[in-house]
């Protein structure tokens, strides 16, 4: 099954692309405030499962709080060389 590259995927696409490193969906929002955070979610789960993208969990201490969070990132999946 091919994805439909709508004009919000290709945006979010875009940022991933041009940012060197990692991005939460938050981040991607920030960056794409005409996308809602919903609709991030729900595309970065397809380019996941579609190999687009790799997800990272990463656990962070708050320290004002001393309790640990759970952040996700989106990285780009690495091109393939010929």
């Amino acid at each position: 099954m091919n994805i439909k590259l709508t004009k919000k995927r290709t945006l979010i696409l875009n940022a991933l692309k041009t940012h060197h490193g990692t991005l939460s969906a938050a981040d991607i929002s920030q960056k794409i405030p005409e996308i809602d955070l919903v609709t991030i979610y729900r595309n970065l789960d397809l380019f996941v499962k579609k190999n687009l993208l790799k997800r990272f969990t990463l656990t962070q201490m708050k320290r004002s709080t001393n309790i640990n969070t759970n952040r996700t990132i989106m990285q780009s999946a690495p091109t393939a060389r010929k």
